[in-house]
């Protein structure tokens, strides 16, 4: 039988009776080893064991890495585990976070749970990388999920403290439930806390209510701040409005400052509230504000807020359509600069014939200075309201102009608003972009009409432009046709 030539996985199988039934670790060593070298993954992490225990052989943990590292490389995936914690404490070898945190990486990204908590651990704490909390969560929540107890708890910790993510307690309180019941100590420890703390606000949500309602503004705020602290909206309201009845230089800013809290917490009563605030104030900015405010409310449910945003959208549809007709006025007989002003303010209130004009007045320099960024941001306000004659100006405005690939992808993004709408010329345009009918203004440009080059889409754009009555699609498609026909006839010169 000595012409049979053992394999890679028959040394390990021998070995590995050597190992066991017999335990001369020095020949199954020396088998692994012969079994490793030829590529065996089972074998190279076995090789890393006995060296690092010292097994057949004297302790050496510089051998007992390589051989993890091979048997990870080929996919063991205890090689990763270990070559994670061997580079995490300098076992052996020069101490390496970032080499520990790529080994246990690819073990959490196989699943083991202990690799995803160390993981977690590493983000958290910025080792072998730079903190990144988020990612912390995210392994902490993956461990947590397969039932790992300490992770459950560290799920806990990053929600009670918003780390990485909202502050939320009643989540923290479910993961030290879930890391309790496995017998943490620490999870119960923050239970009890958690426990003692509600007991608390209670106690001063009670006595503060209470005072409130009888009127003692002053006596109630202190108890009220105390919960509102805590993050509960319902408080967080409260004190909002206990501030509006205190005589105080700061109550408005105070108010406001709850309010907010509250509403961003999702209270409806507290975002109705804020708008009436807001639009007290009299001013764009916060009757912009007051609009938010209200929009959020009304979504809710709150027929104030609906009533309230109805009055406000209808005031400013008066007071934008008189801006307007005004600029209007002046424009028509070509008095641009003095068409601007009255423009602007209609565009502001969100007219949106008066922000297409303020656009072509900045972008073509009419009367003004020529403000091509301000003309673009005009033009895409009128055409972000989904009109379809102003998404195709957009268009336009970008193909005018056009001097880099991010024009050619605005250009290109506006045609095709607009020629889903069943805009012809943005249709026409949108066809002869696709087949780089349009000429380029430079290098980079021409190149991003390389990258979107198709002549299926170019001919659908054409062919639809032509049946809504765009007199040069017709000639757009000749000339393609045209074009077509040569390549064809180089193709068969050169035998292609």
């Amino acid at each position: 039988m000595g012409w049979f030539k053992k394999t890679p996985r028959d040394l390990y199988l021998e070995a590995g009776w050597y190992y066991v039934e017999k335990r001369n670790y020095r020949q199954a060593l020396a088998l692994y080893q012969e079994a490793a070298s030829k590529g065996e993954p089972s074998a190279q992490f076995q090789c890393g064991w006995m060296y690092e225990h010292g097994e057949g052989t004297s302790v050496d943990k510089a051998r007992a890495l390589f051989w993890y590292e091979e048997s990870a490389r080929n996919g063991i995936l205890q090689g990763m585990i270990n070559c994670g914690r061997m580079y995490s404490k300098g076992d052996g070898v020069d101490k390496d976070e970032a080499k520990s945190l790529k080994w246990r990486l690819e073990a959490a990204q196989r699943g083991d749970a202990v690799a995803q908590y160390n993981c977690g651990f590493m983000y958290g704490h910025g080792k072998g990388t730079k903190e990144d909390k988020e990612q912390a969560l995210y392994w902490y929540q993956k461990a947590a999920a397969q039932g790992k107890a300490s992770a459950q708890y560290m799920c806990g910790l990053y929600c009670e403290y918003g780390w990485g993510t909202k502050k939320d307690e009643g989540k923290a309180l479910e993961w030290y439930e879930k890391s309790a019941a496995q017998g943490d100590e620490d999870a119960k420890k923050k239970i009890k806390a958690f426990q003692a703390r509600r007991e608390e606000r209670e106690l001063y949500w009670n006595r503060g209510i209470a005072a409130w309602n009888e009127e003692r503004y002053e006596e109630a705020l202190p108890d009220l701040l105390k919960v509102a602290e805590t993050g509960d909206a319902q408080a967080q309201f409260f004190c909002g409005n206990t501030y509006l009845r205190l005589p105080r230089e700061d109550a408005f800013q105070q108010s406001v400052y709850w309010y907010k809290k509250s509403a961003e917490g999702g209270n409806m009563y507290a975002q109705e509230c804020l708008g009436y605030l807001y639009a007290g104030q009299k001013t764009e900015e916060h009757e912009e504000k007051a609009i938010d405010w209200f929009q959020k409310a009304a979504a809710q449910g709150s027929e104030g807020a609906r009533e309230e945003l109805d009055k406000i959208l209808k005031k400013r549809r008066v007071k934008s359509e008189l801006c307007f007709q005004q600029g209007q006025a002046a424009y028509n007989r070509e008095h641009y600069g003095e068409a601007l002003p009255d423009l602007l303010k209609a565009a502001r209130l969100g007219h949106v014939q008066a922000q297409g004009l303020s656009g072509s007045i900045y972008f073509f320099g009419q009367g003004v200075k020529r403000d091509r960024t301000q003309g673009l941001y005009w033009m895409e306000k009128a055409a972000e309201q989904g009109n379809a004659v102003h998404q195709n100006l957009c268009g336009e405005l970008y193909l005018a102009d056009c001097m880099s690939a991010q024009d050619v992808k605005r250009a290109l993004y506006w045609f095709e608003k607009a020629a889903v709408q069943g805009h012809a010329q943005a249709q026409f345009r949108l066809g002869c972009m696709y087949y780089h009918l349009e000429e380029a203004e430079n290098e980079e440009v021409g190149e991003e009409y390389n990258r979107i080059f198709s002549v299926e889409k170019a001919k659908k754009w054409l062919n639809l432009a032509r049946q809504n009555g765009q007199e040069e699609a017709a000639e757009a498609l000749m000339k393609i046709e045209l074009i077509d026909k040569k390549l064809q006839c180089i193709d068969s010169i050169l035998g292609r």
